[in-house]
């Protein structure tokens, strides 16, 4: 006859092994994201003229989630041949505002009258 103990250890290294396993899949899909995203900053990198790159590195430095967002649409742009020069600081200047603009936030002002 198998003991409580026994089922409790194997059950605990039977949940111990998927435990292990979801994290090393969830390692291989990160370093998988990395390349992908590696490739595509050399594309693009090297469509953008020197000063356009430092704006695009700042943008990765202060905006983590923008910089890739404009990555993944200049890449775009650059495999589909609509992009087929070198983008200047100011053609990427244009593209960011026309990017971004339309996320400023709407402030609401609301007047409360009591009586």
């Amino acid at each position: 006859m198998v003991d409580i103990e026994e089922i409790r250890r194997r059950k605990l290294l039977e949940l111990y092994q998927k435990l292990k396993e979801k994290q090393e899949e969830e390692k291989a899909k990160e370093e998988q994201i990395k390349a992908q995203i590696e490739q595509m900053e050399e594309i693009v990198k090297s469509y953008l003229t020197k000063e356009a790159r430092e704006r695009l590195n700042n943008l990765r430095i202060a905006h983590p989630e923008k910089y890739l967002q404009a990555l993944q649409i200049l890449y775009y742009n650059i495999v589909t041949g609509r992009l087929n020069r070198k983008l200047t600081d100011e053609d990427l200047k244009k593209i960011l505002r026309a990017m971004f603009s339309r996320e400023k936030k709407e402030t609401k002002i609301r007047i409360i009258h009591e009586y």
